[in-house]
């Protein structure tokens, strides 16, 4: 299903790759490195925090939405690209595309794998 991108990159290898967003089924979707990662709610007409982490060391990815992890993996490949993030679509190859239909309010990148109550910690900062 066609996905619209919160934030991400894409680049031609599927190396490059690292996206979130939403299915036409209202899932919240991790794509990374040819990997793609689905929530299990219907996230559409909500307004809430998502949230999504990997662990470069071990390849863990979560994805979070509202209160909850939304899903999780023990093992995706590494993402390689120094492609900038685009916000609202995906930066494939300097080319903005699948834009996303919703507001975004805030836009938070780091470097640490967190865990839900970690992202709580951050939801509840921002409101959420």
């Amino acid at each position: 299903s066609a996905t619209q991108i919160i934030a991400g990159t894409n680049s031609s290898s599927d190396g490059g790759r690292f996206r979130l967003g939403l299915t036409t089924a209202g899932l919240l979707r991790l794509s990374v490195a040819g990997v793609d990662l689905d929530g299990v709610s219907d996230l559409r007409g909500q307004t809430l925090v998502v949230g999504a982490t990997s662990d470069v060391a071990t390849g863990a990815i979560r994805t979070f939405a509202g209160q909850a992890q939304e899903a999780s993996s023990a093992a995706a490949p590494a993402v390689t690209s120094t492609i900038p993030f685009r916000i609202g679509a995906r930066n494939n190859d300097s080319v903005a595309a699948n834009f996303f239909g919703g507001s975004i309010q805030h836009v938070l990148a780091g470097r640490e794998f967190i865990d839900l109550a970690r992202f709580n910690q951050i939801a509840q900062a921002l409101g959420g």
